[in-house]
């Protein structure tokens, strides 16, 4: 416990450096239109620039930390008004709305300033440009408490996904108790695509559930064109995986991917 304690205060105090100090930097990945092959958005992915350790530190190695010690509440803010920025550039040279997907931790969730943080944020910004992402065990361990802020935020024009649907949880509560516009697939059944006929039937099964409650789908991990294929053969709405790109800085990202 002792030393769980203080890996917790050492991790906390490395963090809030590196949020007073600026080492947060956003990478974005491709959101593809399953049918068209073109660019339907981009997710918003946080990378942490080490400055003392000269390294570009990858989310699961920190997220965990940030939300066990809440810190995830100041680096989530920001990497929502980052994301707002960038979502307002594009936009400002695209024809066409440019959709910037962010994830929300359990705790953003529940934090009383989110509501008035996401408003600040899409000031100036198209409808339905900016989409929060909620992982299922979110929606099914604060199924109470949850409620109210969803709803607020889509009274905002926010677009709301329900993150790694499918992946162990009781999904078909939070199909039917919450505010939402898309799913998002679990990549532990992308994976499977390919070799598992079971994973076939379930992702096939959900996407047209999904479909049925008027929502998209979004699958996610796609690497192969194999699994690509399946999923737009199955009706899945949007792609997102190294098959169409690694994450990358915004200015590596194309307006004109695809």
């Amino acid at each position: 416990m002792l030393h769980e304690n203080h890996r917790l205060h050492y991790m906390y105090t490395r963090l809030y450096r590196a949020w007073q100090e600026d080492e947060f930097r956003l990478h974005f990945q491709t959101l593809m239109d399953a049918k068209q092959r073109r660019l339907a958005g981009f997710e918003a992915l946080v990378r942490w620039y080490d400055k003392a350790e000269d390294r570009i530190v990858q989310p699961g190695e920190f997220l965990p930390f940030a939300e066990d010690t809440g810190l995830i509440v100041l680096i989530g803010d920001w990497i929502l008004r980052e994301a707002c920025r960038q979502a307002r550039l594009w936009n400002r040279l695209s024809s066409s709305t440019v959709v910037v997907a962010v994830n929300l931790a359990p705790v953003q969730l529940l934090d009383a300033d989110l509501v008035g943080q996401v408003e600040a944020a899409i000031e100036g910004l198209p409808a339905g440009a900016l989409k929060l992402e909620i992982p299922e065990q979110c929606l099914v361990e604060h199924a109470r408490a949850a409620r109210r802020p969803l709803q607020k935020l889509k009274s905002l024009g926010v677009q709301l996904a329900i993150d790694e649907f499918g992946a162990g949880y009781s999904s078909i509560p939070a199909l039917i108790r919450f505010p939402y516009d898309e799913i998002k697939l679990s990549r532990r059944f992308i994976a499977k695509l390919q070799t598992l006929p079971e994973a076939r039937v379930l992702a096939a099964g959900m996407i047209d559930i999904a479909h049925k409650l008027g929502k998209r789908v979004v699958a996610v991990g796609v690497e192969t064109e194999a699994q690509a294929g399946m999923l737009r053969d199955m009706g899945c709405d949007l792609l997102q995986g190294y098959l169409f790109g690694e994450p990358g800085l915004a200015g590596q990202m194309s307006l004109k991917a695809g």
